[in-house]
């Protein structure tokens, strides 16, 4: 249990920023996902499961925990975007950060396509993406920036609509960080392979467009 509400479950996904669980809200009773804090090679879980970090990675874990509950926290504020998983809570427990994310069940874009013959049509993709574009915007706004929208990161949910997943620090979508990266080939824009090019909204319109191409 995480502050005596939220009971953390089996693990959903892992990146180089951390590990994501399926979870419950017990006070609001519905299903969640709880993103935790946990940068591969910057820190290690103790006996008590509290985290650790490792000596001489001081400074780059508390820049991204930093980074993580400022997006987290600017995610709190964002719940009346169209296509957001809203943050329910961003604490602080046991030496590391957790945002709690209300889950939209659902499939990835890239599954959804498969299951449809491989593509849809600009009649069926246009209401679909509209909403999402206006929720990049929103983001981008609150000073936001995504960095791996793909079919992998949208998921379309049994509601019908597209969510946006995978928001993270901008480390992870850097294919030259000392966090292991997570860069989408094919989706990530030239910008993501070297620190020489600036990121930015313009980033993520690349990830848009060929995610819609």
């Amino acid at each position: 249990w995480i502050n005596d509400r939220y009971l953390v479950g089996r693990v959903y996904e892992k990146s180089g920023e951390g590990i994501t669980y399926i979870g419950w809200d017990n006070l609001n009773n519905n299903v969640i996902y709880i993103k935790e804090y946990f940068p591969l090679g910057f820190c290690s879980r103790k006996d008590d499961m509290s985290v650790e970090i490792t000596e001489g990675k001081e400074y780059e874990f508390n820049n991204g925990i930093m980074q993580f509950i400022d997006i987290s926290r600017k995610m709190e504020n964002l719940s009346e975007l169209p296509s957001i998983m809203p943050v329910v809570e961003t604490l602080e427990f046991q030496g590391t950060a957790y945002s709690m994310i209300k889950a939209a069940a659902g499939i990835t874009l890239r599954e959804f396509l498969l299951r449809n013959g491989g593509n849809l049509k600009w009649e069926q993709a246009k209401p679909l993406f509209l909403p999402l574009a206006t929720t990049l915007e929103g983001m981008h706004k609150a000073g936001i920036i995504h960095g791996g929208i793909s079919p992998e990161t949208i998921i379309v949910g049994r509601d019908g609509k597209l969510h946006i997943f995978g928001v993270a620090i901008s480390q992870l979508r850097l294919a030259t960080s000392d966090f292991t990266s997570q860069v989408f080939p094919g989706f990530a824009a030239i910008e993501q392979y070297s620190e020489d090019y600036e990121r930015g909204t313009h980033t993520d319109v690349y990830g848009l467009a060929a995610t819609l191409f």
